[in-house]
């Protein structure tokens, strides 16, 4: 039986090197899906996180000064952001406040 050598070599080769191909591929496919699809994440502002603006505090009847809040985000570098409420002062104090800094 000459010859036979070689193809058992090459059968071999395909039976081995084969399978663990196709697992480095789809790993790697897998994580460049990931990444993708992290990176398109981080990239899309958050519907939930501009809600406008609405007054908060009691008033001039209890004597509390009156503070209107908005819904911004911060950004804190150009990948991650994060959500975060302003609230104003009355114009006599001019004092701006952050609230609910999550993240």
């Amino acid at each position: 039986m000459q010859g036979s050598e070689s193809s058992f070599i090459y059968g071999i080769t395909f039976f081995v090197f084969f399978p663990v191909f196709c697992v480095c591929a789809g790993y790697g496919l897998i994580k460049v899906t990931n990444s993708r699809r992290k990176r398109a994440k981080n990239n899309e502002p958050d519907a939930n996180c501009f809600n406008g603006k609405g007054v908060v505090g009691g008033g001039a009847k209890k004597g509390l000064e009156q503070q209107e809040r908005m819904r911004v985000r911060e950004w804190m570098d150009p990948g991650s952001s994060r959500p975060v409420t302003v609230n104003f002062g009355s114009p006599e104090s001019d004092s701006i406040t952050l609230v609910n800094r999550l993240g």
